[in-house]
């Protein structure tokens, strides 16, 4: 009985290893897929907008509008394999963070602290769809960006 409970015991920490090795390695090849340079779809990703979100965009001045719209098109998001991260336009720098996948997710976190997260919704060679996790009193426009690998 005692030799029953111990294989019983054996098999079953060996599958939640498994279990914890499949998870790894499955993290570890979307972290190789993120990793390059993703310019943002500004046309994909203005038609998939909330209607609430399309409502505030257009409810701002035309300048402002401009801007945010400006912003996002041509918007390249820099992956590195050390763990950095950047938004750029054009060649400004908009933003820089480290980055991290956690469960999922990727983390992001700037030198003050600020921390923006994303929930992959899919991922491929070619393509990355992210959807923002919005912060306290952050104002969300594209509930989901489409990337572009470039």
């Amino acid at each position: 009985m005692k030799s029953n409970k111990f294989s019983l015991t054996i098999l079953l920490l060996l599958s939640l290893n498994l279990g914890l090795w499949a998870q790894d390695d499955e993290s570890s090849s979307v972290k190789k897929l993120i990793v390059g340079t993703w310019v943002f779809d500004y046309n994909i990703s203005s038609t998939k907008m909330k209607p609430e979100a399309k409502e505030g965009l257009e409810s701002i001045p035309s300048d402002l509008k401009d801007k945010v719209i400006a912003s996002y098109k041509g918007r390249r998001l820099t992956f590195n394999e050390s763990g950095k991260y950047n938004i750029r336009v054009g060649s400004s720098v908009l933003w820089e963070a480290n980055w991290r996948m956690d469960n999922g997710r990727i983390v992001l976190k700037d030198s003050q602290g600020f921390i923006q997260e994303f929930k992959i919704k899919s991922i491929d060679m070619e393509t990355l769809i992210l959807s923002p996790i919005p912060q306290e009193g952050q104002i969300i426009y594209f509930s989901d960006w489409y990337l572009k690998k470039q």
